[in-house]
């Protein structure tokens, strides 16, 4: 029986590393991107997320930034942490990038874009 369960873990894991998810978790922020670095959910506490009387707003359950022309296939990511951000670069072989830099404190989320047409923001 303890070897099911292992099976099983491992199973989950090598899923979720194949579906290619990216979940960022800061004092007040919780983010989830997808292979290609499209921000899928945003979730931001008040005034953190740990804590008393915490209030939540969640932003998007279809994509909270949409990116016009993405390209398909494979993305790779590169991600960096200091003593103020995250940041984390998405590159596909065609010259696309995103780039994300998110604070480890507060709400303020940069995203520097090349090689796509567009982008919408969606408010949720």
């Amino acid at each position: 029986m303890p070897r099911f369960w292992l099976a099983l873990v491992l199973a989950l894991c090598i899923v979720a590393d194949a579906c290619g998810e990216t979940q960022v978790t800061t004092d007040t922020l919780r983010l989830t991107f997808d292979d290609a670095g499209q921000l899928k959910l945003a979730v931001a506490c008040f005034p953190a997320c740990a804590g008393e009387n915490v209030r939540v707003q969640q932003f998007g359950s279809d994509g909270v930034i949409v990116l016009e022309n993405l390209p398909g296939g494979r993305w790779e990511r590169t991600e960096h942490r200091s003593d103020t951000h995250h940041e984390f670069t998405f590159r596909h072989a065609g010259g696309a990038s995103l780039a994300w830099k998110i604070p480890l404190r507060g709400y303020r989320l940069e995203l520097e874009q090349r090689g796509l047409a567009g982008i919408s923001i969606r408010s949720g």
